[in-house]
């Protein structure tokens, strides 16, 4: 490899730096991605079932508990449920909104 390297002559070492680069941020978006995957259907079900039953203090605790985006922002509607429903939706797009520049960092690289 580094053979390649050497004959590829001087062009090839930023070639080389993008290329750790890349992989770096690819392992990292990984990382996150897998850390903060859940089965959403499983998690709504759960909070749904809580939710029915008034015990928002349990649905709070089971999505603060829970690691990913859907999670962060189920908590921020379930913290404000006695609002009235246009402001509960605006509350659901602001803490989206907040998400996304996370699911987002390092893709302008």
């Amino acid at each position: 490899m580094i053979d390649y390297i050497q004959k590829g002559g001087l062009l090839m070492w930023p070639i080389l730096g993008c290329s750790i680069i890349a992989i770096a941020v690819f392992a990292e978006r990984l990382f996150y991605f897998h850390r903060a995957t859940i089965h959403v259907g499983e998690f709504l079900k759960g909070l749904s079932n809580l939710i029915r039953r008034r015990n928002f203090a349990e649905a709070l605790h089971e999505s603060a508990g829970t690691p990913g985006p859907v999670a962060r922002v189920i908590h921020a509607a379930i913290i404000r449920h006695d609002a009235p429903r246009a402001e509960l939706r605006d509350i659901v797009q602001e803490a989206a909104q907040l998400e996304v520049p996370k699911l987002e960092r390092f893709l302008p690289v």
